[in-house]
């Protein structure tokens, strides 16, 4: 019973997860480079190594024994942000970097914009006197958000299918039977003039304009009633493709985003008549 409860409790888990802000994607920047902090000397040593394609255009200078990082990332959206660490080691061991020498973005960083973006490693001179040998610098970065899920499903806002969404469907569909009824009142209109007025006339020669507007009438019912046909179909199909969509929508969202309270309790029951006794834990999910 226990196995079953824990497994009852992961997949809860799981499932309420999908709808918080998570790691989506890493990139990661190496280079290699030749220091001697005291005579003012760096040179690059290496093509750098990179891992992942969310880093763009990473260019490292040496500007007045200052180290510069410049990078590029894709733009933002909505609570997308990405995590942005500088590392670096001498001859292999990893050098102690303190927060305040490192400037501009790095942490936390949103780019809304698209601009370039700079790290100054800075303070080389009061924290690392005999910076010299070979200088391992890595940059990386993390790309977090919340996942995207089907159907265009956003846990922030309730799918909806609201009378004002459905109003272009019940105008389309008072258009297309406005249009039917109206192809059968030309309709009788037509066959009226042919029994009334063209049949009751003796000669041809009178009759002729009396068939004539029949028959244009009788074009007229046929236009009417396939484009209220046509109409009336067509809003029928796009009524039902947006009811599926709505309800796959909003099943995505109370199995992804529902607001869910899932709770563990002790669980204990005993059968008198038996003398025995169940011991667990009871598992509550509220939807």
């Amino acid at each position: 019973m226990l196995r079953a409860v824990a497994t009852g409790i992961l997949s809860s888990l799981a499932l309420l997860a999908v709808a918080q802000v998570q790691q989506l994607g890493t990139s990661v920047f190496r280079i290699e480079a030749r220091v001697n902090l005291l005579a003012n000397q760096f040179a690059l040593e290496a093509e750098p190594n990179q891992q992942g394609s969310l880093l763009r255009n990473v260019q490292i200078t040496w500007e007045k024994f200052d180290i510069v990082v410049a990078y590029e990332l894709p733009r933002t959206e909505g609570e997308q942000y990405y995590e942005v660490i500088l590392e670096a080691s001498l001859d292999g061991e990893k050098l102690p970097m303190h927060p305040d020498d490192q400037w501009g973005d790095v942490g936390r960083v949103v780019n809304e914009g698209g601009t370039m973006k700079q790290i100054i490693w800075t303070g080389l001179l009061d924290r690392y006197k005999q910076l010299d040998g070979n200088l391992s610098i890595q940059l990386r970065v993390g790309f977090w958000g919340k996942p995207s899920l089907p159907f265009g499903v956003d846990c922030d806002n309730l799918p909806v299918f609201t009378s004002k969404q459905k109003l272009p469907h019940y105008i389309i569909a008072g258009i297309g039977a406005g249009a039917l009824g109206a192809s059968f009142i030309v309709g009788n209109e037509a066959q009226d003039i042919y029994d009334n007025q063209y049949l009751a006339e003796s000669f041809e020669q009178a009759a002729e304009p009396f068939y004539q507007q029949a028959n244009d009438k009788r074009h007229q019912e046929l236009i009417l009633r396939y484009a209220g046909i046509g109409l009336l179909s067509l809003d029928a199909a796009w009524y039902i493709y947006r009811s599926i969509r709505h309800s796959q929508r909003l099943k995505t969202f109370e199995e992804f985003c529902g607001d869910s309270v899932v709770q563990i309790n002790p669980y204990y029951k005993s059968w008198q008549s038996s003398g025995g006794s169940q011991l667990g834990l009871q598992l509550t999910y509220r939807f």
